[in-house]
């Protein structure tokens, strides 16, 4: 019963951090500017689905976080991304990471940011920081 909670809290965690997402990956796509730093909804929107879907909150609860956090971070990456600019055979070629990676770096940094708050307030919520 207890692990049928968990992958529920789970998919909602996964749902929540898409959810998040969307308004970054919408301006990405449909804006002629980027704002990469819009990542940092992502851990917010897994925390959030996570406790919607009825996910415990303790310790467990921040490595969810990060998990699920970094999961959908490799799926814009590398299934996102290429699929935008061109196709996956981009994956493979130096010049389209080159074209990329400043903002690959500011988005990077900005979920860190975002993940790193949300398991601030997580840890001060069940009592470990004070």
């Amino acid at each position: 019963m207890e692990t049928k909670r968990y992958v529920i809290a789970t998919i909602g965690g996964i749902l929540g951090g898409i959810l998040f997402a969307l308004p970054w990956l919408l301006i990405i796509t449909f804006s002629p500017i980027s704002l990469p730093f819009l990542s940092f909804l992502i851990a917010t929107g897994v925390n959030q689905g996570y406790r919607k879907f009825k996910g415990r909150v303790n310790k467990n609860l921040t490595k969810f976080v990060i998990g699920i956090s970094v999961f959908i971070l490799i799926l814009v990456y590398f299934v996102y991304f290429p699929l935008l600019y061109g196709g996956f055979y981009n994956i493979f070629e130096v010049s389209y990471w080159q074209g990329l990676i400043r903002e690959i770096i500011i988005s990077l940094l900005s979920a860190i940011v975002g993940i790193y708050r949300v398991v601030e307030e997580i840890l001060y919520e069940i009592g470990l920081r004070y």
